[in-house]
């Protein structure tokens, strides 16, 4: 690994908004309010809500979170809800293989998408669950 590679990773793992910019690049950039999503993870935040509309980026903002999360911390194990399955099957898990797939090749071999979870090379998953069926209103917001 080239030392400009270490460096890189280094400023990846140590904050979320420096990765999306630098790793995952997105073409239409980052809108204001995913950026203070990214900010308040930086920040130490740990209680973050998003109140908004469809269409606004939750999802992706999610995705990168979940991509991080799973590359740059240690021992990590992702939980990953939604009230229903299609929003995870249809919805999230698609935009999580969609930015792995951004990724420098020296990260995006680390990271499995699959149906049922998320694999990271470092030991690291994402698991994705809903609530029981006729309990989905245990998961809303």
């Amino acid at each position: 690994m080239t030392k400009e590679v270490e460096e890189a990773l280094r400023r990846w793992a140590g904050s979320i908004e420096c990765f999306v910019e630098e790793a995952i690049r997105p073409t239409k950039g980052i809108s204001e309010q995913q950026r203070k999503v990214l900010q308040d993870i930086d920040n130490g935040y740990k209680d973050i809500s998003v109140k908004s509309g469809h269409g606004t980026g939750k999802t992706t903002v999610m995705a990168w979170i979940i991509l991080w999360v799973g590359l740059f911390k240690y021992d990590a194990k992702i939980p990953i809800t939604a009230p229903t399955s299609a929003q995870l099957t249809r919805l999230l898990l698609p935009e999580v293989k969609k930015w792995q797939k951004q990724l420098p090749l020296e990260l995006r071999d680390s990271v499995e998408v699959l149906s049922d979870r998320i694999t990271f090379a470092n030991d690291n998953f994402g698991i994705p669950r809903t609530a029981r069926k006729g309990e989905s209103e245990g998961l809303q917001g």
